[in-house]
C-alpha cells in the first residue's frame, strides 16, 4: 500500500512537472514572439529607406556602368530581404491578436513558398505554385494559415521524392483548398492546420488542406 501511495504521488508529481514545463515553454515562445515582432519592425523601417535610396541612386546612375550594376545588386538584395521580413512579420502575428481576418489563399500560399525558398537551402528551388484566376478568400486567425502552410511545405520537402513540388490552390463550392502531391503531414502541420481552422485530408498520394470560404 505504501508503495502504491508512493507511486501515485510520483505520478502526480510527474503530471505537475509536465504541466509546469508546458507553461514555461508557452511563456518562452510568447516572449520570443514579442521580441521577434519588435525586431522585425526595427528591421523593416531602415530596409524601406534603403530600398528607396537604392532606387533613386540607380535611376541617376549611367546605364551599363559598374556603378549601376552594383546599385542593381544592392536593390535586388534589399528587396529579397524585404520579402522575407514582410512574410515573417505576418508569421509573428500568430497569437498576437484575437478573432479572424479575411485572407486571399493564393497570396498566403505564395508567401509560404517565398519564405521557404529564401530561408531553407537545397530543394526549395523545386517548389512552385498553381493559382486560380479569381481570388479565393478565407477567414482565419491572423498569421495562422501562413504558418500552417509553411509547416506543410517543410513536411513535403522531407517526404516527397526528388522533382518539382506543386501547391495547387482551388475552390469547390463553399470550400477552398491547397493540394500538395506527394506530401506527408507531420503532427505539427496537423495541429497548425487545426489552429487555422483547416483540415488536412490524405488521398491519392498527396495531402489537401481544406478551409471554408470566408466571403
Amino acid at each position: 500500500m505504501v508503495r502504491a501511495g508512493l507511486t501515485d504521488h510520483s505520478s502526480t508529481m510527474s503530471v505537475t512537472n509536465l504541466a509546469g514545463a508546458d507553461a514555461a515553454q508557452t511563456a518562452r515562445l510568447a516572449t520570443l514572439g514579442r521580441l521577434t515582432r519588435g525586431a522585425l519592425h526595427e528591421l523593416g523601417n531602415p530596409l524601406v529607406a534603403l530600398i528607396g535610396t537604392a532606387e533613386l541612386a540607380t535611376a541617376a546612375a549611367e546605364p551599363g556602368s559598374r556603378h549601376r550594376e552594383r546599385l542593381d545588386l544592392i536593390g535586388a538584395t534589399a528587396n529579397e530581404i524585404g520579402d522575407v521580413v514582410r512574410v515573417l512579420q505576418r508569421v509573428a502575428r500568430v497569437g498576437a491578436a484575437e478573432g479572424k481576418e479575411r485572407v486571399e489563399l493564393s497570396a498566403e500560399t505564395a508567401a509560404a513558398l517565398v519564405l521557404v525558398q529564401r530561408l531553407i537551402p537545397g530543394r526549395p528551388s523545386e517548389l512552385e505554385g498553381s493559382y486560380p484566376i479569381d481570388a479565393v478568400v478565407v477567414k482565419t486567425p491572423p498569421g495562422a494559415l501562413l504558418v500552417a502552410l509553411v509547416a506543410l511545405v517543410l513536411d513535403t520537402l522531407d517526404s516527397a521524392p526528388p522533382g518539382p513540388i506543386r501547391l495547387a490552390v482551388s475552390q469547390d463550392g463553399a470550400s477552398a483548398s491547397v493540394r500538395v502531391m506527394g506530401a506527408r503531414a507531420g503532427e505539427e502541420a496537423r495541429v497548425l492546420a487545426a489552429t487555422a481552422g483547416a483540415t488536412l485530408e490524405e488521398s491519392d498520394g498527396g495531402i489537401t488542406l481544406v478551409l471554408a470560404l470566408g466571403g
